[in-house]
């Protein structure tokens, strides 16, 4: 049964007058008889309101209903007696009401007396509703605005897009939709989901068909409006009979994306709707455009650091191969001073400059002769001497005013001071070294004693950290050296992972219990050890690189953060797959030349990896952590795998 268009409400002392009232409208308006209550007439949200003359209440009456905001635009005829007085019409247009009746009532005239005010009625619903809409609009392009302007993670700005879409009352969302992202390989992919049980990172399977509603909106750059989604749009599939929005999100001829919105079933857009979804579109890919622009910067930013960062790994590398023949010690020791530093409560971007600085401690070497930089036996006090200037050389080495080079030059010209102040080159005692220096000189002795030098044997590993306990507040910063023992699960595992010729098969562990870490994408299974050790280790150790980068994608969203795990992952597999070779070269396994394609394959979908980062650095972080996942878990339990057993076997 159809509901009436019209609801009036009739407050008289004659029983009758709204049944007749009712029947001369006729069955478009629902006429009723109510109390004299403003509440019980705000409950029955009238259209209209009919007031028999009661001077005592009607007028009253009329002015408390005319006051309430909830009956704002409602109409109010009140009823007058037939030898009503002019000055008793004036009270009641006074009082506020809208027109005035007098008795005997005349069907013609009183259809035409209601109808026009009812009438006005409509209008005013409509202008207030129209008002209403606008305020609605610009509150909503105010919050998406609002959310370009705030620091915020990428997933965390295109949740806050979603939730304020779905503040719109007149919109009827339903609270549910996804923003899809055009990946570097042309798939839209989900980036954000409200009210779904859905994990970012699936891809629009419908694309490729071309049949769904985003893949319409993408290819033809307007929205879409489907009135029923299953079978349409892979997303809402499950979703009943709800209608669906795609907007596409179009920056300069590039598709960014889609932007799709749930609708409540039954909803029929209205023509200033479709002005409001084409705005709104454009209002998002101007954002997520804005976006990318900014990570595109970030990222050649972090590319031009990073390349910076290099030279400086290089250069102290160079420093190092003159004086040891491992090319590790420098990595080590970046470690080490990085888990330091984050025990110490120091910031990320801190830890980061930390741990590129770090390899530089031993710059200055270079300037140091090989006659004494490379004796096998103790120095005499004089060359002792010369050896101590290295601090000054890679001091003078390092000019510049960029945050890596001061510290680096910090780094170099004072970790060999000391807590006590009997350090060189220039007897600086406690916080007067700089914090970097005094990290990396814990780091520093940590890994020399630990490894053997012409001069000197390898040290037992409690022997190396008795004498750093010893050494708390003479030689060390008690608060870093505390720091250290509190990071020495970390330090210990890094000192296998890093280790000269860290994957012989029996080389000991000297490994703590490491922390669990909370719930993570990839976790270490047991069908993935392989039954040596130090292998398992890396490849755990791999497994948590992967889970650092899905955190950047997923969690964080800076281009940065996503970068650095990318260059952390990257750095760690080419040693690992080098000691792997080293492994297998030595256990003459037959399949040596297809494990080193496999490796180079990588590689080189490795570097096509940053080149997809470098140009689409806002999409291509789903892409490639599929991409290496499958890649890693596929080797480890398949090519690995098979290494690990001739290995094994080769060594009985």
């Amino acid at each position: 049964m159809s509901q009436p268009d019209v609801r009036i409400v009739v407050i008289d002392r004659e029983t009758g007058t709204a049944e007749q009232i009712g029947a001369w409208l006729g069955p478009g308006c629902a006429v009723e008889r109510a109390e004299p209550a403003v509440a019980d007439l705000i409950a029955r949200r009238p259209d209209l309101i009919l007031l028999e003359d009661e001077p005592d209440q009607a007028l009253p009456l009329c002015a408390a209903l005319v006051a309430s905001p909830a009956l704002d635009g409602v109409p109010i005829v009140i009823l007058l007696a037939a030898g009503a007085s002019v000055e008793a019409e004036v009270a009641a247009l006074q009082a506020g009401a809208g027109d005035v009746l007098r008795r005997p009532l005349v069907p013609e005239l009183l259809r035409l007396r209601l109808g026009e005010r009812l009438r006005l009625r409509r209008r005013f619903v409509a202008e207030k509703s129209a008002r209403s809409r606008v305020a609605g609009v610009k509150a909503v392009i105010l919050a998406l605005v609002q959310t370009g302007l705030r620091p915020m993670p990428l997933q965390a700005q295109l949740d806050a897009i979603l939730d304020a879409i779905a503040r719109l009352p007149w919109l009827e969302s339903e609270g549910r939709g996804g923003i899809f992202l055009t990946d570097e390989s042309g798939e839209l992919v989900l980036s954000a989901a409200g009210g779904f049980n859905l994990k970012p990172g699936i891809q629009c399977s419908d694309l490729a068909i071309g049949h769904c509603a985003c893949a319409r909106a993408a290819r033809d750059g307007v929205p879409v409006f489907v009135s029923r989604v299953p079978g349409v749009c892979s997303i809402a599939r499950s979703s009943g009979e709800s209608g669906l929005y795609c907007l596409p999100l179009r920056a300069v001829e590039r598709t960014l994306g889609v932007l799709a919105v749930l609708i409540r079933p039954g909803h029929h857009p209205e023509p200033e709707e479709a002005a409001f979804m084409s705005e709104l579109a454009t209002t998002v890919a101007t954002l997520i455009s804005r976006r990318l622009m900014q990570s595109v910067l970030e990222m050649r930013r972090y590319e031009i650091q990073a390349a910076q960062s290099d030279v400086i790994r290089l250069l102290g590398r160079a420093a190092e191969s003159r004086d040891t023949d491992t090319g590790l010690h420098t990595v080590r020791v970046a470690h080490f001073a990085r888990c330091i530093g984050e025990r110490l409560g120091l910031p990320p971007d801190s830890c980061e400059v930390l741990f590129q600085a770090a390899p530089m401690h031993d710059i200055g070497k270079i300037g140091i002769p090989d006659a004494i930089l490379k004796s096998p036996r103790r120095l005499e006090p004089a060359e002792f001497e010369v050896m101590k200037s290295h601090t000054l050389i890679g001091e003078a080495m390092l000019k510049g005013d960029t945050p890596l080079i001061v510290a680096a030059r910090s780094v170099a010209g004072s970790h060999h001071e000391k807590w006590d102040g009997t350090g060189y080159p220039r007897g600086l005692a406690g916080e007067v070294i700089p914090l970097f220096a005094r990290i990396c000189a814990v780091a520093d002795v940590f890994d020399a004693l630990g490894q053997a030098r012409p001069y000197k044997p390898e040290w037992k590993m409690e022997d190396v950290l008795s004498y750093l306990r010893q050494q708390s507040g003479i030689q060390f910063d008690p608060a870093v050296l505390a720091a250290f023992f509190h990071a020495l699960p970390e330090i210990l595992r890094f000192r296998t992972l890093y280790g000269d010729e860290a994957l012989r098969q029996h080389a000991p562990l000297h490994l703590l219990p490491v922390a669990s870490p909370r719930e993570v994408a990839f976790p270490w299974l047991d069908r993935y050890t392989l039954g040596i050790p130090t292998i398992d280790e890396h490849h755990r150790y791999l497994l948590d690189l992967m889970n650092m980068l899905h955190d950047a994608v997923t969690r964080s969203g800076q281009i940065v953060d996503v970068a650095q795990a990318l260059k952390a992952l990257e750095s760690y597999t080419a040693v690992h797959f080098r000691e792997e070779e080293r492994l297998m070269v030595a256990a003459g396994y037959d399949g040596l030349e297809a494990h080193l394609a496999e490796h180079r394959g990588f590689s080189a979908d490795l570097a096509r990896t940053w080149n997809n980062l470098r140009d689409n650095p806002l999409f291509s972080g789903w892409h490639t952590l599929k991409f290496l996942s499958d890649w890693l878990i596929n080797h480890i339990q398949d090519s690995d795998a098979c290494a690990a057993k001739a290995i094994r076997a080769a060594s009985v």
